[in-house]
């Protein structure tokens, strides 16, 4: 059914994705769709069914979110968790010294 709705938004349009906290009035023309939430739980019900939600619908705000590690996916998986954490732990003191991590306090707005 999500699928279904998301293949009704008119083609070449715009979609605006606002906070849910955000009270919003349409422009005439334009209308506001609610998707219902999703617990973590069930995202990973439907991930192990090799399902996949309609892009846009989930949202979770991850509270100091770290971004553009480029540690290699492959390093995390390989080996027993106490040595991927000593080499991760060691990469990241690595970029640490070298001064390649910053923080920010205040909001920031990325562009990819």
């Amino acid at each position: 059914a999500l699928w279904m709705l998301q293949a009704a938004y008119p083609p070449g349009e715009v979609v605006r994705r606002i906070d849910t906290g955000r009270r919003v009035e349409p422009l005439p023309g334009e209308a506001i769709l609610f998707y219902r939430s999703f617990t973590p739980g069930e995202l990973v019900e439907t991930v192990s069914r090799d399902e996949v939600l309609p892009a846009g619908i989930t949202r979770f705000v991850v509270e100091e979110r770290v971004l553009n590690v480029r540690y290699p996916l492959e390093l995390l998986a390989e080996g027993d968790s106490a040595a991927r954490n000593a080499e991760l732990g060691t990469f990241v003191e690595g970029a640490w010294r070298r001064n390649r991590v910053r923080r920010y306090t205040e909001p920031v707005v990325l562009f990819e």
